[in-house]
């Protein structure tokens, strides 16, 4: 990322204190080492301004990684390159003295060295291999997910479809009782029926004569209510025994 601004110096302030292990909450600063070494050398190096003077020296400041630094112009970016080659370190033969040695993380040593082992075709053919293989495998995994799925689909499926079979075998182990209480019940109806039409016969014969239907006289009113109940006693038996028949 980088930070750029009309005022250099609000920028270089919050590059530099970033860095600056003070400015972390004291519960962070034990855990918090990411390039610490280079990051330490990197904020106490010299700063050249745009005008070209450099600042004067300060306390030396600790570091707790390296997550910025100043850059610029040529000098400060130039200081910044050779940081990752070389830094200082105390000379244990000269105390108080300090002297140059190859930076721990010197990037630039490890791609030089790896220059020479690496190519480049190749290893954009293997990462294309690799990424093809990863694709793939999503792949694979999303067939198996969707598997999956139609199985909890298809399981649910099932169970309803048992619980249906068991309700509806209930209702069959009800059906020949069901059958036996009907054909009981048209039996009766058809002996209601038989009975009602012999009852309609007789009363067919006990009919009053012509004078007393001429007449609508007493005895033919109740012989012609008794007629009318006795039918429709015997139609609706009729019909009864009919939807017997059917069922059977």
């Amino acid at each position: 990322m980088v930070v750029a601004s009309s005022n250099n110096g609000a920028v270089e302030n919050i590059t530099r204190e970033l860095p600056n292990a003070a400015k972390l909450a004291e519960r962070f600063r034990d855990g918090a080492d990411n390039l610490k070494p280079l990051a330490t050398q990197l904020l106490n190096r010299p700063i050249a301004s745009d005008d070209g003077d450099v600042e004067d020296e300060q306390q030396p400041i600790e570091a707790w990684g390296l997550i910025s630094a100043v850059l610029g112009n040529k000098k400060n970016r130039n200081a910044f390159v050779n940081t990752f080659r070389e830094i200082d370190e105390p000379d244990p033969k000269r105390p108080g003295r300090r002297k140059r040695v190859d930076a721990h993380y010197n990037v630039f040593g490890l791609l030089a060295e790896l220059s020479g082992r690496t190519d480049w075709n190749r290893a954009r053919t293997e990462f294309e291999e690799a990424l093809a293989e990863v694709k793939r495998l999503k792949n694979e995994i999303a067939s198996v997910e969707e598997l999956k799925a139609q199985v909890e689909r298809l399981r649910r499926a099932s169970t309803t479809a048992a619980e249906d079979v068991v309700r509806l075998e209930g209702r069959l182990s009800q059906v020949p009782l069901e059958r036996s209480m009907l054909d009981a019940g048209v039996r009766l109806a058809e002996n209601a029926a038989a009975n009602a039409a012999t009852e309609a016969t007789d009363l067919w014969v006990a009919r009053p004569g012509c004078f007393a239907r001429l007449f609508n006289t007493s005895p033919f009113r109740q012989w012609q209510a008794a007629w009318l109940a006795a039918a429709a006693a015997r139609k609706s038996r009729q019909t009864i025994s009919g939807l017997g028949s059917k069922d059977s």
